[in-house]
């Protein structure tokens, strides 16, 4: 499992230091699959926070971006031992 500063270094090797996402990959040892999906998380969460309105709650979009990496285990049925 991803840890917060693993997310944060990734999206700031991408945004500050114009890595792209193979070499992310290389130097972090993580997935280019997962290396993309947090900066087009970043990407568009962005967007949003600098194209919304008065009226948006700013302070959500805010803490989505720099939010711990989440896992989806809904639909993933039980180990048999």
């Amino acid at each position: 499992m991803l840890k917060l500063i693993q997310k944060q270094e990734v999206i700031q090797m991408s945004v500050r230091d114009g890595k792209s996402h193979r070499a992310i990959e290389r130097e972090t040892g993580i997935s280019r699959k997962t290396v993309s999906k947090y900066i087009n998380e970043y990407q568009d969460q962005r967007a949003q926070l600098l194209g919304a309105n008065p009226g948006h709650d700013l302070h959500v979009l805010m803490d989505d971006i720099v939010s711990a990496p989440k896992y989806n285990t809904e639909n993933r049925r039980k180990r048999k031992v």
